[in-house]
């Protein structure tokens, strides 16, 4: 079907960004943001299981990643991100509240480690009117 055709282009995607194999795993964290309880921000993180195997002990609701990181001896040197401006449809627009087609920031974050490793990806929705960015 269309959506496993979309689940699959976007494993193997994330398998040629971590540069793994299919047999390895990713560990995955879902994080809802909200603003005075109103959602505003939606992301799915991904972690390849093989450098973090503790993580499953962690409350991501009240830990933080790169203390993770930091109990796995990873040790982060730079990030690459990129925004863009898109349209969110479902599953995004139910997440945050919002009718299909309103505007919102997509953001992709990769980390690297000082090996130049990929040690993290997220991708994130978040709500274009919530958020303000100023360039000098």
């Amino acid at each position: 079907t269309k959506r496993e055709s979309w689940v699959t282009k976007g494993i193997l995607g994330l398998l040629f960004t971590f540069n793994i194999s299919e047999s390895d795993q990713l560990f995955f964290v879902y994080r809802q943001r909200l603003g005075n309880k109103i959602p505003y921000s939606v992301e799915y993180t991904f972690l390849p299981f093989a450098y973090v195997p503790n993580a499953q002990s962690y409350n991501f609701a009240k830990e933080s990643l790169y203390d993770c990181f930091n109990d796995n001896n990873i040790i982060v040197d730079h990030t690459v991100q990129t925004i863009d401006l898109v349209k969110i449809f479902k599953p995004q627009s139910d997440i945050l509240q919002q009718p299909d087609g309103s505007a919102s920031f997509k953001r992709v974050n990769t980390v690297y480690d000082i090996h130049n490793r990929v040690v993290e990806y997220t991708l994130s929705y978040s709500l274009a009117d919530k958020f303000k960015f100023v360039f000098d």
